[in-house]
């Protein structure tokens, strides 16, 4: 593009809302830390004396979230696969730094 008038005025216009975007989605990942901080999420799985047949991981418990009302990608949560049933604690870490930390509760179904 030509830099005129009109396209540097259209450059700096998409900057702005850029900047605008980044800022309220910004925001609204601090709110969702700041609610997700201390959650507890159950997750019933299958399992013989407390050994799970399958690992719950950051897939699972993104789902159990998902049924508590939170919106959180697997890719945000940081949790290593158990394949017990117990307490653990996961943490989700935003694209904007906020950090939360849900405890996760493996029951056996």
């Amino acid at each position: 593009l030509e830099a005129s008038p009109k396209a540097l005025a259209d450059l700096e216009a998409k900057k702005k809302s850029g900047v605008k975007k980044e800022k309220k989605a910004e925001k609204e990942e601090r709110k969702l830390a700041a609610s997700l901080d201390g959650v507890e999420v159950i997750i019933e799985a299958k399992a013989d004396s407390g050994k799970l047949y399958a690992a719950i991981g950051p897939k699972d418990i993104a789902k159990a979230l998902k049924g508590e009302g939170f919106s959180v990608a697997p890719d945000l949560i940081t949790f290593v696969p158990q394949k017990e049933t117990g307490t653990y604690e996961a943490n989700v870490e935003f694209e904007s730094g906020f950090e939360a930390t849900v405890t996760v509760i493996i029951e056996e179904k």
